[in-house]
């Protein structure tokens, strides 16, 4: 086209935004690749940038401790508060709806607080003196206590909460027998191939897809074998046979995989 009828697609503040934030992170890392302060994981999914970014985590908590690791998170905590637009607008409405008296500030503040949670996180399961994975509360003579292991034959209801590649080998000596995680193993092979090198033989996948008698006994057989069965209750399946339950969730209608709530109700836990 004629030069005043050209149009760019270059964002001036995004894309510059966007470069910037690359060319600092290879800088950083050749710098400390240079130092000899930093190595890149060897794993078959090495272009995972989250595994990239576990590695770099877990050199600097090895060389200048965890507390170095907290501070220096704030550049990816900022960084993905500017950029997910998503996850924020999602964690804006969650937050008006479950404080209507909150103003943006608060909002904004508790947005930030989340990020912070979760890199958190991150670094906690990265740390081999952090916080303990498995926390169960029970009562012993008439006093809490935490036992750091799973109930042997327990069914886990939970959310999907950081990595599940990067905990794996943290799970591992909390397991008394066989995990049987319920997924749908088609979605990512490869990512399920990954666990079962980490867990090596304590980990069973349960198809989610696979019909209800054949699911049942698959469950049945891990729990009676003092096993453990995870459920993450956060994910609704995707396809034309999943079957989901509907539920009001902040005043609107919302689909929850029906497995894990029938199973309890069927086992009247």
């Amino acid at each position: 086209p004629e030069r005043t009828q050209r149009i760019s697609h270059f964002h001036a503040l995004y894309d510059n935004f966007w470069i910037t934030k690359s060319h600092t992170q290879l800088v950083i890392l050749q710098f400390f690749k240079i130092l000899r302060l930093y190595h890149p994981l060897k794993l078959e999914q090495q272009h995972r940038p989250e595994v990239r970014g576990i590695g770099l985590v877990a050199q600097i908590i090895r060389h200048f401790g965890a507390p170095c690791a907290y501070v220096l998170m704030f550049f990816p905590i900022l960084s993905s508060f500017l950029t997910r637009s998503y996850e924020r607008r999602a964690l804006g409405d969650f937050y008006r709806k479950c404080r209507p008296s909150w103003g943006p500030l608060q909002r904004t503040r508790a947005i930030l607080h989340n990020y912070a949670q979760f890199a958190a996180s991150i670094i906690d399961r990265t740390n081999p003196e952090g916080f303990h994975l498995v926390e169960s509360k029970v009562v012993k003579s008439g006093k809490p206590a935490m036992v750091k292991a799973f109930p042997k034959g327990a069914i886990l209801l939970g959310a999907h909460f950081g990595d599940w590649a990067l905990i794996a080998n943290r799970i591992k000596p909390y397991l008394t027998g066989s995990l049987g995680l319920v997924a749908d193993p088609a979605v990512t092979p490869k990512f399920f191939s990954e666990l079962e090198q980490r867990l090596k033989g304590k980990l069973r996948v349960i198809n989610s897809k696979q019909d209800a008698l054949g699911f049942a006994l698959s469950v049945k057989e891990i729990l009676d074998d003092n096993g453990n069965v995870a459920f993450l209750a956060d994910r609704a399946p995707k396809g034309k046979n999943s079957e989901t339950l509907s539920c009001l969730f902040f005043g609107e209608a919302s689909q929850w995989p029906k497995a894990p709530f029938a199973l309890a109700a069927r086992l009247q836990v």
